[in-house]
């Protein structure tokens, strides 16, 4: 509730083995494959005996707590229901949220979910934006390896302040011993502030009150006039230095004496050849997000994006 322990999100794709991700030796996420690409049972099961309960109980553990936890869940039919969804000793177990309520009471419904759509959207269009050549060959060519880290990096960037934010709606104490005892005046308050909520306009918290997005015609103008603007390099991407078969490669670089300033292009084609590397030899996932946002800073420089 506190956000003191954020575990990594889950992503179910199509494929058990993705081409793209053959030689990446660490992910970001907990990776699931179904035939539709959908929660099942079994998976949520599996999630939570294998992802969930394990890093809970090293969470409790090394904070010197008791292994105790209580995992709340939407009443989705993917999710297993009743005291089915526990550990053998039952002391880590699901509590299921009434139906036809997510929208109101689920706590990562309450902008969570928003913050991480919304920063996922603005990476988005900002690797996409910042390359050079026709915008529609790079979404063709996005993959699920892209997909995975840029919404790992949307949820690493959800403050913990954020998330204990989102349970106001459900955890709001009141001065009474028993609740089973709440003032009538009380509830009432509680579900005017309910309908206030949902019929307000989705907003984000003030701690993503930085992610701003081109405008539609911003947009079309770099994509269609690119050489009007100064920031946007030009080439292609064939000048990315290949790894050799015998694990050797070479880089061209201009000669330290001749000062020569180093191109966007150059800056992120370095920088592809070094994630390549990190995501090969199994680097901790912080110096890779660290290296793609190095990246993602000389996008936003391209884009002309001043934002944070």
């Amino acid at each position: 509730m506190d956000g003191s322990l954020k575990l990594p999100l889950m992503l179910i794709g199509k494929s058990k083995n993705p081409r793209t991700l053959k030689h990446v030796r660490q992910l970001p996420v907990y990776y699931a494959a179904s035939k539709n690409a959908w929660m099942t049972q079994f998976l949520s099961k599996k999630w939570f005996l294998e992802e969930f309960v394990p890093r809970v109980t090293k969470f409790l553990q090394e904070s010197n707590r008791p292994i105790e936890a209580v995992l709340v869940l939407d009443n989705c039919s993917a999710h297993f229901k009743g005291g089915e969804l526990q550990t053998e000793d039952g002391k880590i177990w699901t509590e299921f949220l009434p139906p036809n309520t997510t929208a109101v009471v689920q706590p990562m419904d309450q902008n969570i979910i928003q913050m991480i759509k919304a920063r996922y959207r603005k990476i988005l269009m900002q690797e996409i934006m910042g390359r050079s050549g026709d915008f529609r060959e790079h979404i063709k060519n996005i993959n699920i390896k892209d997909a995975i880290f840029w919404v790992a990096q949307s949820w690493d960037y959800v403050p913990a302040d954020a998330i204990r934010k989102s349970w106001d709606m459900l955890y709001n104490p009141v001065d009474c011993d028993d609740e089973d005892d709440l003032p009538l005046s009380v509830l009432q308050d509680k579900l005017r502030n309910i309908s206030q909520k949902i019929l307000e306009p989705r907003t984000q918290d003030e701690e993503n009150d930085d992610v701003e997005f081109l405008k539609d015609d911003d947009i079309v103008e770099r994509v269609l006039n690119p050489e009007n603007d100064t920031n946007i390099y030009t080439g292609d991407d064939s000048t990315l230095p290949t790894i050799e078969e015998e694990g050797n490669f070479s880089v061209d670089v201009a000669d330290e004496n001749e000062s020569v300033p180093v191109s966007h292009e150059a800056a992120i084609n370095g920088l592809n050849l070094i994630l390549r590397y990190a995501e090969e030899n199994g680097w901790p996932l912080s110096s890779q997000f660290s290296l793609r946002q190095m990246r993602l800073g000389i996008f936003k420089t391209v884009t002309g994006d001043k934002s944070q």
